[in-house]
């Protein structure tokens, strides 16, 4: 059965990255999952902090000035144990991530997608460098299936453009009995019992008097 789907070309084709492309993927994928850790980490001080009622007046609390604040704190324990905790491995983290960043731009020199891909609005090197990992060969993708993706987007954004909302001069001229008016409004105050001053018909020109 295989066999003969395969014949008639029924069978879906699947690309394997080879060696080179899955190590550039692990090197990406690895300093993202450090990211997320230290960004917990960092998450837990904040919420301490939070707990107990202290400020952060510092933009980066990991910085030099919030460095010096957290060790003037005079927590009670457990709170102080996890605050030392969680910076020491916050500083462990970070020499991690600086290697692991150092080896990206090492390896990422004489790559052929990311002079490309960090031309895009919020594109640095490592995101390119991620970006291009996961790509792998971009000769994988057909150009028809590139075209016509390209096409239907193209079509939905004109679809977009097309779709504008009625202007509320037209509602106004199409219900003029309502124009300056909410029927909501007047439904409720009539149910909490609250009477509302009458509102004076609108009108389609306005008069203005001269003294």
């Amino acid at each position: 059965m295989l066999a003969e789907l395969a014949r008639r070309k029924l069978v879906p084709e699947i690309w394997l990255p080879g060696p080179h492309v899955r190590a550039e993927r692990e090197r990406a994928r690895f300093r993202l999952h450090l990211v997320k850790h230290r960004s917990s980490l960092k998450n837990r001080v904040h919420a301490i902090l939070f707990q107990h009622g202290l400020p952060t007046p510092h933009r980066d609390l990991f910085g030099a000035g919030g460095r010096c604040l957290l060790a003037r704190l005079q927590l009670p324990e457990p709170w102080a144990s996890t605050v030392r905790a969680s910076l020491a491995l916050i500083d462990r983290l970070d020499e991690q991530i600086d290697a692991c960043e150092r080896e990206l731009r090492r390896l990422g020199v004489d790559h052929r997608y990311i002079p490309l891909l960090t031309t895009l609005p919020g594109v640095a090197w490592v995101l390119g460098y991620t970006i291009a990992a996961e790509i792998g060969d971009i000769a994988r993708f057909p150009e028809s299936a590139q075209a016509d993706r390209l096409h239907r987007a193209h079509a939905e954004s004109r679809a977009v453009r097309r779709a504008r909302p009625p202007r509320a001069a037209a509602q106004e001229r199409a219900q003029p009995h309502t124009a300056g008016r909410n029927p909501y409004r007047r439904r409720m105050t009539a149910h909490e019992g609250i009477a509302l001053p009458e509102q004076p018909p609108p009108t389609d020109h306005c008069t203005t008097t001269v003294p």
